[in-house]
This record gives structure tokens, sequence and C-alpha cells, in this order.
């Protein structure tokens, strides 16, 4: 049984070299007792077909060695190498339970067997399994002893090899020894026509062409086990092979249209933009558009947690295409720069093979910035960055293929990757609002809990992702299955508490007063009314729209009163001010002392006259060792703070409104601010035109 190497069926795929020498062996081990005494057929002679039969093999083990070899390297060599190297450990990973012992006998009885006899100098290797068949009834006992035996033989020089069908099954005392891992190929339908090449030495060799466009494509043949394709190959006729394998494929039911983004909870601003990208893809599908038209790149930004990578897979539903998810981690771990770099190919060459096609990138802000990049990687960060800017171009030129990226932070990544051309549409993804939260646990929780019941909980969760709100719910399932009880209120209560702790109610009111004073004091101060305000048991936010860009010092100082404006009042409502408008670089006195500093020396507004110097948060250590500097960027601060204080004491019904509203509520939306903030000192400021901000400086958080 030799491997076709040419006509009209010889293989279109590689397999190892190693393969006719196992597969001899093979064969050899396994020959057919013919009879003694050979005869001439006789005309009434029944069976005629075996006569002429000199061999034959397990046709289910011929399958499995051709599926090791289709993933082997490719040279003779490196595959001694690779399984002999002294101290060497090999995982071969069959992802069937039923093929280990296939595998373990193609490796025993084939692969190892044909390399040793090839050279004379290698060791025994030996194999273990996790076959079921050296289990029997004392699969525990077996278990126990295939761990002993492996952990055992790391202490020996000759390598060895040890066949799973998952990885999970390895012994915990051996997983950090092992040398290389080999999954087995997947069959494809050049695999399968070989393979039927290989049995039926005298196949028809346009039968076989003819079954191959008859039989279920590589992505369905991948799918079936081993077992059904070589059954499928016993089959006489090449015909009925392929019909064998297609009835192993269930029918499809007609595919309807899928609204798959509404599954996407709290996408809002996101939601046009990305349906927008399924009905250009749906048009280009039909011919009507030209791809060049369609956005080709996607960069989804926002904390972590808030579903980027489920977004990203929704959209690729709905538009019917691949899906082809990896990240920077998924690419390093390949090796060093040359393996990043091939693994970052493959991913690209998996979604151009498989067109129309998403490919998502995750974690694509770790890649870093070639500019700033002074240390001992800065050679790989350009490799890597400028193996990216490759790859990107080059898919832009594949029809089918869309891009979307994801990060944390936008402002980290290199200039080149994120200018319009590789990445046309930068959409922030935010985190849940109150409403949009108790959604998220309603589609985790099902019907268990009434939707009513949700609210409270969604609003103490006011703060987190949507993936913490998934792990409240597993975490609440999990406290139910201990009371041996259905999920309950009380359970889903329990888990978010768990997560974030409850706050007393008088630092919830403090939060509450805190964050309507920089509503009050922002509107006052000509802001306009915020895009919303919350409170959670982390604390609370304000965001304000952007205003402009070119603010003048007056506006910049009002910009400081409404960052004051919390600190000022806890002072004015509760008495007493907390630490809670200080601590980190970003909070409210960290953000206006450095406004204050670049107020007096970068925007020319200060007593150094026009003199310019860099300055950002590393650099105010510096600046305020200097007494005459510290001086008068706490003037400033002390200045929004008076006018702050004199604000807010004006309208103390306005500020005690928002603060009960955002303890009732936890968030409130513009729409529902703006009636809270309706008074005639409120109006007057608004209308005389007010001031504009930058849109870098439009949150004050607590």
């Amino acid at each position: 049984m030799n491997l076709p190497v040419s006509g009209a069926h010889a293989p279109a795929f590689t397999l190892n070299p190693w393969f006719q020498p196992a597969l001899d062996l093979l064969i050899s081990s396994d020959l057919l007792s013919l009879p003694s005494e050979e005869t001439e057929p006789q005309p009434s002679d029944p069976g005629q077909k075996w006569l002429g039969l000199e061999e034959q093999c397990d046709v289910a083990v011929v399958a499995t060695l051709m599926r090791l070899c289709a993933a082997l390297p490719m040279s003779a060599p490196e595959t001694v190498d690779f399984f002999y190297d002294p101290f060497h450990l090999t995982v071969v990973v069959t992802g069937e339970e039923t093929r280990v012992h296939s595998a373990e006998e193609a490796l025993k009885r084939g692969l190892l067997l044909a390399m040793s006899r090839a050279h004379k100098h290698l060791p025994s290797a030996k194999v273990f399994s996790s076959s079921p068949e050296r289990f029997g009834r004392f699969r525990t006992r077996a278990v126990a002893e295939f761990a002993e035996d492996t952990v055992k033989y790391l202490s020996r020089r000759s390598p060895f090899v040890v066949v799973v069908g998952s990885r999970d099954e390895l012994p915990d005392g051996i997983r950090s020894a092992v040398s290389n891992y080999v999954t087995l190929g997947k069959m494809s339908q050049d695999m399968v026509s070989t393979l039927y090449a290989l049995v039926h030495e005298d196949c028809d060799g346009d039968a076989l062409n003819q079954a191959m466009r008859d039989m279920p494509d590589d992505e369905t043949l991948a799918n079936l086990t081993t077992n059904d394709v070589a059954l499928a190959a016993r089959q006489l006729t090449p015909a009925k092979m392929a019909a064998s394998l297609k009835s192993l494929v269930p029918v499809k039911a007609p595919v309807e249209k899928k609204h798959s983004l509404s599954e996407v909870k709290g996408l809002t601003s996101a939601r046009p933009h990305l349906q927008q990208i399924v009905e250009d893809m749906a048009l280009w599908s039909s011919g009507e558009l030209a791809w060049a038209d369609i956005p080709q790149g996607v960069l989804l930004y926002g904390p972590p947690g808030t579903g980027k990578t489920f977004t990203a897979g929704k959209l690729a539903e709905e538009m019917g295409a691949h899906f082809v998810a990896t990240s920077y981690a998924d690419w390093q771990k390949a090796g060093h720069l040359g393996d990043f770099l091939s693994a970052m190919n493959e991913s690209f060459k998996q979604a151009k093979e498989n067109a129309p096609a998403v490919l998502f990138i995750d974690e694509i802000d770790s890649f870093g910035d070639r500019a700033n990049s002074r240390d001992k990687n800065e050679s790989y960060i350009r490799g890597a960055v400028n193996g990216l800017l490759e790859q990107l171009d080059g898919a832009k030129s594949t029809e089918g293929v869309i891009v979307i990226a994801a990060c944390n932070d936008v402002d980290v990544l290199d200039a080149a990757l994120i200018r319009s051309g590789r990445f046309d549409l930068k959409i922030p993804v935010e985190l849940p609002d109150m409403a949009t939260m108790a959604e998220i646990l309603a589609a985790h929780v099902g019907a268990e809990i009434p939707r009513a019941a949700l609210q409270d909980i969604a609003a103490h969760l006011v703060g987190h992702s949507g993936a913490d709100a998934a792990a409240v719910a597993r975490q609440a399932r999990s406290l139910a299955r201990q009371r041996r009880q259905l999920l309950s209120v009380d359970d889903l209560r329990a888990a978010a508490n768990l997560l974030a702790p409850p706050v007393s109610r008088d630092d919830l009111w403090r939060a509450a007063v805190h964050e309507a004073g920089h509503v009050v004091a922002g509107v006052l101060s000509g802001r306009g009314v915020p895009i919303r305000a919350r409170i959670g048991v982390q604390g609370g936010e304000v965001q304000f729209p952007p205003l402009g860009r070119y603010p003048t010092e007056e506006m910049l100082q009002r910009l400081l009163v409404s960052l004051m404006g919390g600190r000022a009042a806890e002072n004015c409502f509760l008495s007493a001010v907390s630490a809670g408008a200080g601590g980190a670089e970003d909070s409210d006195l960290g953000k206006a002392t450095l406004i204050a500093a670049r107020i007096e020396h970068q925007f020319g507004f200060g007593t150094q006259g026009l003199v310019w110097r860099p300055l950002d948060s590393d650099d105010l250590p510096g600046i305020l060792r200097d007494a005459e500097h510290r001086s008068r960027i706490g003037a400033r601060l002390d200045e929004a703070m008076e006018t702050a204080e004199a604000l807010l004491s004006e309208e103390q019904e306005m500020v005690l409104d928002v603060a009960k509203a955002l303890v009732q509520e936890r968030e409130l939306k513009r729409d529902q601010l703006a009636p809270l903030l309706q008074t005639s000192s409120a109006e007057r400021v608004r209308d005389q035109g007010a001031s504009r901000v930058p849109a870098t400086e439009h949150t004050a958080v607590s």
C-alpha cells in the first residue's frame, strides 16, 4: 500500500516524509492470512475480489497516522529531533477520546518504530496514553497508574510520548516539563480522498475526483470524528463514500436573518455605526456597493469588561461572517519576534481564506508606541508594530475582511495604527448605566427573577462592567446550589454584595452631595447640563459634554470651579470635607492642580508671561517645590473653591434635589437632570453664553 504520488488522486496536501515508512510497518503487522495454495479463479468462484490482495491494515489507525503526520515538521531530521532529543517529552492531543488508542498504535507500531529502525543509535521511546482501551473496568486505578508512570519517567534521559484526548487529561506533575505539543491535523477533502486511495488500491481516479466534489467541505469534515471518516473510507466506491460522509452532516434549517447586535446591551451611540456596517456588507454581498466604500477598520475602546469582544462576535454573527478572534497575548505566546509575526500572519491568513470574515484583535494597546519606546524592548515593539501595519494594509486589499481592534486606552496607541484608512471608525464602549445593567442581569438570570426586582441590584452595581454583572449572576447560582434551592433575589443581592460591598447610608449621601456639587457648580459656571451623573459603591462620576478647544483664562478658571464643586458641596452641606476630592492624580484635586499649573506655566496666563514649559503630572512635584509657584497655583485653587461655595450657597435647593435624586436612582442622565436644574439663576448663567472648556477635561470623578 503506497502513498499516491501522481495521477488523479495524488495528495494535494503535505505529509511528513515519515508517513510512508510508518504506513509500511503498520501494514506488515496487520497482514491478512492468505490461502497456502494459489489456484486459478473459476467462473463460479464467489468472492473473487479477495484474490490478489496481499496487505491490509486498520483504516482508523491509518487515518490517525495521516492526521498526525500532517501536523508534524515537514523535514525528516527535524521530526527525529522533535521526538528524540534527550529528555524530550512530547504530548500528542487527539481531540477525541476514542482516537487515543489509534494514535498510540500509529506511534508505537508505525512512526516511532520507523525512525528507530532507520537510525539505530536512537533510544527506545516510551509511549504512555490515557486510552480507554487500557482502562477497562479498572478505570480509576489505570488513571492513577498513568499519572504515576509518566511522572516517574521524567527522571530518565530517554524521550517519551504521552497521548491524551485533551490537555486536561495531563497529570499535573508533568505539565511544566512538556517539550512539544502536537494536535492532530484536521480532516479535509484531500486527506479523505488520499485515505480512500490507500485503502482501495484499484480505485478509479475520475470517480474519486467526482466524489471530492460531492463530499462535504473541509470545515464540515474537520468536525467529523476519525471513526466517521474511517467507516466512510471502507465503502466500495468513491460515490458511496461521499454519500456516507454527507449522511453524517445534519440537514440545516433555512438560515433566518439574525439580529445578533440586539443581544448587545448598552451600545448607545455605537449601535448605529455597527448596524450601518451590517447593511453595507449586505449591499457588498449583493454587488450593490463597492468594497472600497465600506469602513474596513473599527476600533472599540473603553474600560475592561464592557463587552468589546462580545460586540465584535455578535457583529460578525449578524453579518453571517466568519469570526477570527485573537489578541496580542495570543500572538506573543508563540515565542520570539519571528514566531510572533508568524502567528499574526496566520490569523490574517485565516480571515482572508474564510472571507467574508471579521478579524478581532484584542489588547491592541499592548503593542505600545514606537515613538515612546526607549528601553531594551524598542526593537521588539518596532518590529511588532511594523508587522501589524503591514498586515492591516494587506487586509484592506482583501475584499470581505473587516478588522476590529479593541483596547482600554486609545491614547497609548501608535499614531500610525489609529490614522484613518486603518481604523476608520473609533467607537467608545462605556460602562453600562443602571437600565443597561438591569438588562444584562436579566439576560443572565432569565425569567427566574422578576425584572422589577433587578432594579435595586442594578443600582448597586452602577460603575461596574457587564462582565461584573455576569460574574454576579454566576455567583448567585452557586449560592443557590449551596442552599439546594432555586435562584432567588436574595442570592443575587448577596452575590452583588460580595463583588461590591455595600456602603453606609451616610457615605452614600456624602457621595450624592459631592456629585451634586459638581453638577450644579458646572451648570452655574457655564459648562451646560451634564451627560450623566452617577454614584455607586465605588464613588461617583459626573460627565460633562465636550466643549470648545480654545479656552480663555476665564473659561479655565470656571473649569476649576466645576472641579472644586464636589469639595465645596461637602463643606456647605455636611460641615466637613472628606478626602473624596483628593487622592490619585486623576482625582478632582489632582486635575484642578494640574490645570492651575498649566494656566501659570503653559497657556501664557500666569506671571511667567509668554514663556512655555513642558508640563504633566510628573513635572508637578518640581514646580510645587518653588514657594512662589506653589503660592500662585494655590491661590487659583482657593479662588475656585470660594466661587464654588458661593454659587452652591445660592442654589442650595438645587443641590439637595440633585443629591436626593442620585440616592434614589443612582444614575441620572441629561434628560433627568435638566428639570432639576431649571432655576432663574441657572438659566441666567446659561443664557449669557457661558464658557467653553477643552474636550479633554470634560469629566469630574471622585
